[in-house]
């Protein structure tokens, strides 16, 4: 008979960014958010909270993903096309479901949650044939979210994450850089991006030697590319004159990272720079610097 399920426990775990301290005290505190409630169980399937309390970022391709936090284990339940990667990076254990029979990821929930109680989800991100299978497959457990208070417990940011926020935004400083170095009068947009991309991504490696490298990108347009800050990087080639725009976001390990620039002319683009001290984003501006000045140029 074909499993349903199981367990890969493939090579060593990999060194982590946070702490085994940061992130037991984020389930710590879950814990007893989930005391306090009456949850037994909670079910993450966002990118977000799977990576928050068990430092692994998934890549769906059209199958779920899930964390079953309960008061004593953490566990993702992962696709069987990962191989061991979900338990060598994750914080905690990894259930493997298998592709042979449709739904076995919730068979793995089904192994790692009590079958009465109250289970907390994501509203905000379980959509509703999600909702319904697992009904049925927990047709005694009570549903309740956990959605919005597990963000309000991630918006306070503890020593380890402010640490790495500002490693991240002096990362983006240095995209933002290369952007400068790269551009001139002729060079199409994407060159200019994917000079920045590739600088920032080797900046990672280095800060981070056992990094996952991910999903570092740069917008980076010219022009009339300008009027929306979401516009897909293109052939165009930067002419003289233009009004420029870039964001870049450096992600270490699933933690995205933002700088974003508006639509300025390069003159005023280098006056911005200087005027935080060669920072761009801001992350180690000089002491006695008027932000407002900025907004004034």
């Amino acid at each position: 008979m074909v499993s349903k399920t199981l367990t890969i426990h493939n090579g060593e775990k990999t060194p982590a960014i946070f702490s085994k301290a940061e992130m037991a005290g984020r389930l710590a505190k879950l814990r007893k958010l989930m005391a306090a409630s009456g949850m037994d169980a909670v079910l993450f399937t966002s990118f977000h909270n799977i990576n928050y309390y068990n430092h692994f970022v998934y890549c769906a391709f059209g199958r779920p993903y899930g964390l079953v936090v309960t008061q004593d284990d953490v566990t993702s339940i992962v696709a069987n096309i990962d191989g061991g990667q979900p338990w060598r990076r994750g914080y905690g254990e990894a259930l493997t479901f298998t592709d042979w029979t449709r739904d076995n990821f919730f068979v793995g929930v089904q192994e790692l949650v009590a079958v009465k109680g109250c289970i907390g989800v994501e509203f905000d991100h379980m959509n509703l044939e999600m909702h319904q299978k697992l009904q049925a497959a927990l047709p005694d457990k009570e549903i309740v979210d956990i959605g919005l208070p597990s963000m309000k417990q991630r918006l306070l940011k503890t020593p380890e994450e402010i640490e790495l926020i500002r490693n991240g935004a002096q990362v983006a400083d240095i995209g933002g850089a290369a952007c400068v170095a790269a551009l001139g009068a002729g060079v199409p947009e994407f060159v200019i991006a994917r000079h920045s991309t590739h600088t920032m991504v080797q900046e990672i490696a280095k800060r981070y030697p056992d990094s996952d490298l991910m999903d570092t990108w740069t917008w980076f347009q010219s022009g009339l590319n300008t009027d929306g800050a979401h516009n897909p990087l293109t052939t165009r080639s930067v002419q003289k004159g233009d009004i420029l725009q870039s964001q870049l976001l450096p992600d270490d390990r699933g933690l995205l990272h933002r700088l974003r620039t508006y639509p300025l002319p390069r003159p005023c683009i280098r006056r911005t720079s200087a005027a935080l001290g060669g920072e761009l984003s801001g992350a180690s501006p000089r002491v006695g610097v008027d932000p407002s000045r900025v907004a004034l140029l």
